[in-house]
């Protein structure tokens, strides 16, 4: 077994080498020099691969951000568990109907001590665990958070509507709040979604999850999510670059591109977007 895992290692670090070797040092010092001096608080979205090697992994990218917003910033991360939905959404793959029920009987409910996050990457799963981040209640769409703001941002979360002004997004837009998109694209930003929901362009539908209700029971709950188009999103990002370029700023870490942008500029900038071009 010890040989299964070393061999698998040594793969990946092959895999890696063929990249540039990014420390935790490095990745503190590009941050510095990009991050501007407002940011008091950024949602991060990431793939970890594209930046090249680093020793340490996911562990050592979480830590450089920690050390760049210091105690006084505040770092936050989707943290999000599609398994726990209707079976009757599920696409990739689907499951056959007569699963239906009992995947609905049978899911464990949301814990957002222990349930994983999921098709999200390592770095949220990793975060989430960290000691201090506190994570909302949604059992799909929930968010991790770490710092100052951590139990405000995580405070509420509604069931209906989950990325509406009620969730965390609604308090995260508050609160000069940047995105950095490192490696990946607008597709990967969460907060647009929130755009989606104030532009009430996109139809709710009914959803269902398993949760602990009032009295600690677990219980199968329906509830109205919306609808999303996340694949309009780097078009929407692209033109938001063109016309708001001061709130955006672009640089790389490693083989990685990173974007940050000003989020609250660019949800209001969705919003708008989807109420123009949905009829």
């Amino acid at each position: 077994m010890e040989k299964y895992y070393l061999a698998n290692y040594i793969h990946e670090v092959m895999n890696m080498v063929q990249k540039n070797m990014v420390t935790k040092t490095e990745l503190v010092r590009v941050l510095k020099q990009l991050l501007p001096d407002n940011c008091s608080s950024v949602i991060i979205h990431t793939s970890l691969s594209s930046i090249g090697y680093i020793p340490g992994g996911t562990q050592s990218y979480i830590d450089a951000w920690i050390e760049v917003m210091s105690n006084e910033g505040t770092i936050i991360m989707p943290a999000q568990n599609a398994n726990n939905s209707d079976p009757s959404f599920w696409k990739n793959p689907p499951v056959p109907k007569e699963w239906w029920q009992t995947i609905r009987d049978e899911m464990p409910a949301y814990r957002k001590d222990i349930t994983p996050t999921a098709y999200i990457g390592k770095v949220p799963e990793t975060f989430r665990q960290y000691p201090g981040v506190e994570r909302s209640s949604h059992p799909t769409c929930s968010f991790a958070a770490l710092g100052p703001l951590a139990t405000y941002f995580m405070g509420t979360h509604p069931l209906d509507d989950c990325f509406n002004l009620d969730s965390p997004l609604g308090r995260i837009i508050e609160k000069d709040t940047w995105c950095a998109l490192v490696g990946v694209g607008y597709d990967a930003c969460t907060a647009m979604h929130l755009g989606e929901a104030l532009s009430g362009k996109l139809p709710l539908f009914t959803q269902g999850s398993a949760i602990l209700n009032e009295k600690g029971k677990r219980e199968w709950v329906n509830y109205l999510s919306r609808e999303e188009r996340s694949e309009d999103f780097p078009l929407i990002g692209n033109e938001f670059e063109k016309t708001y370029s001061g709130d955006v700023i672009k640089g790389k870490i490693g083989e990685a591109n990173i974007t940050l942008i000003k989020l609250k500029p660019l949800v209001e900038y969705t919003a708008k977007w989807f109420k123009e071009e949905v009829k």
